[in-house]
């Protein structure tokens, strides 16, 4: 890979390291990673984006290689180059990190009416797709089609409560901040992945917070404590607490487990070590519910019980 790298992007004296599918490289005082592709239409969809955030420095920028292209083929696998803009990129996301990223993007901003109907609609979607994917899918071990009828049902509840909440605080006519977010972030993701252009989507400023709150319960690392300190951390209006009570109830680190397992074709891969076994569902309900009282507690809101 070095002789690779070398002619396609005139590197001369660098160090390289292999991370998983990619290649973090040392050149010159600077930090580079040569990124693996493996959808391009994904690229393509978020092109704009991706040019769109260099302007505001702190994001990865690309770097083109010496035929003036974005994407290198190597041995048949596109890769792109990306310049770190972080310092230490193994460094660890948490609560902090997160309200940084937000403050250092917030000139990106806009409004949206219609995020509750966007959310109910793609909501809807993946558990009608779940559901076909159980009944055509023969292999799934008994274990896994109770767990994922448990989690479909509180995907449903989910829904029915951001429906609930929509009829409470008139949503429809509501307008509600629009920022630059992660399509997916994780206790276990460091600051590359916080700062990678591919990894963004604009939602409301809850979501990355939501998808927080959701990887640590799967972790097994979630608490009274932590999510004490993620409120107080934060200040979002009542209406946005109930987005994040709603997203948070929405198991998407349970579909995307299933999904990997249809991807990786793997019949001996187990979800359960993902997810946990069966009384998981009701801790996460049990979880859902503490987040309401304590938001209540602490932001002095008025939110709605769930279930």
């Amino acid at each position: 890979m070095r002789n690779f790298i070398s002619y396609y992007y005139g590197f001369d004296e660098f160090d390289c390291v292999k991370k998983n599918n990619d290649y973090i490289i040392f050149y010159r005082g600077d930090k580079y990673c040569l990124h693996r592709i493996d959808d391009l239409s994904v690229f393509f969809k978020k092109k704009h984006m991706v040019f769109k955030l260099e302007q505001i420095g702190c994001m990865h920028s690309i770097v083109k290689n010496q035929k003036n292209d974005i994407f290198t083929c190597i041995e048949n696998v596109y890769y792109v180059l990306f310049k770190l803009n972080v310092e230490v990129v193994d460094k660890k996301v948490g609560i902090d990190e997160i309200i940084e990223f937000q403050r250092l993007v917030s000139q990106i901003y806009d409004v949206n009416t219609g995020v509750f109907q966007d959310w109910i609609t793609m909501w809807s979607r993946k558990l009608n797709y779940i559901e076909y994917y159980l009944d055509r899918n023969m292999k799934l071990s008994e274990k896994v089609k109770i767990l994922s009828i448990y989690y479909i049902g509180i995907g449903e509840e989910a829904i029915e409560y951001l429906n609930l909440c929509i009829a409470k605080y008139s949503l429809s006519f509501c307008k509600i901040p629009i920022v630059l977010s992660h399509d997916r972030i994780s206790y276990s993701d460091t600051l590359y992945n916080l700062y990678d252009p591919l990894n963004m989507i604009f939602d409301s400023r809850i979501r990355d917070v939501a998808e927080y709150i959701k990887s640590l319960f799967f972790n097994k690392s979630i608490t009274r404590e932590a999510i004490e300190k993620i409120l107080l951390k934060t200040d979002y209006s009542e209406v946005e607490y109930m987005l994040l009570v709603a997203r948070v109830a929405f198991p998407t680190f349970f579909f995307d487990a299933l999904e990997m397992l249809d991807d990786d074709g793997d019949d001996n891969y187990d979800i359960i070590d993902v997810v946990g076994g069966y009384e998981i569902p009701l801790e996460y309900e049990e979880m859902i519910d503490l987040l309401i009282k304590m938001i209540n507690r602490i932001k002095k809101a008025n939110l709605i019980g769930f279930a």
